[in-house]
This record gives structure tokens, sequence and C-alpha cells, in this order.
């Protein structure tokens, strides 16, 4: 999908979710960081770039990355994801 359309968010959103599977953290985040740059509003992909931040100990990244999730999923009225969010930052806080 990405030597079809490399401007496709969501295909490289999916690609950073299948490289989390297999454990590739840093290609995981090399392909959230290109679906937000194609799409700056794509909540999915600052979450699970938090998540592969966290993971690696990079705690102020993931929070700010979850942050941002957060503030987009509020605002798309998702609130299920939203509340996940929220409490992702509660632990990567220690709260």
């Amino acid at each position: 999908a990405i030597d079809i359309n490399p401007n496709d968010a969501e295909a490289y959103n999916s690609r950073g979710v299948a490289r989390s599977a297999v454990g590739d953290k840093e290609g995981e985040i090399a392909d959230y960081n290109q679906a937000i740059d194609i799409n700056p509003n794509y909540a999915n992909a600052y979450y699970g770039r938090g998540n592969a931040r966290a993971a690696l100990g990079y705690t102020k990244d993931a929070i700010a990355d979850f942050e941002k999730a957060a503030e987009l999923l509020k605002k798309d009225g998702n609130e299920y994801w939203y509340q996940n969010a929220l409490k992702r930052i509660k632990e990567l806080r220690g709260e």
C-alpha cells in the first residue's frame, strides 16, 4: 500500500502496528512519525508512538504523545480511547 501511495497515513500507521507485533520499536516509531507527518491530526499514530516510546523508556516523549492523542480523541468524540490515553498518562506519571 505504501508503494502505491506513499502519502497514505493509515498505511504507515498499520505498518507501525505490525512492527509493534514483532518488537521493532524503532521501526514502529519511524512509521508513526511518517503517519503524523502526513496527517498531524492522526490520533491513533500519536497513541501508538506513545506506546512505543514508553516501551523504550522515553517517558517524557510518550506522555506528550498520549496528551496529543487524548486531545484529538476528545475532539473526535472518541470517549473510550480518550479515557485510555488519560489512563496511560497517569501510569507513566506514576499516579
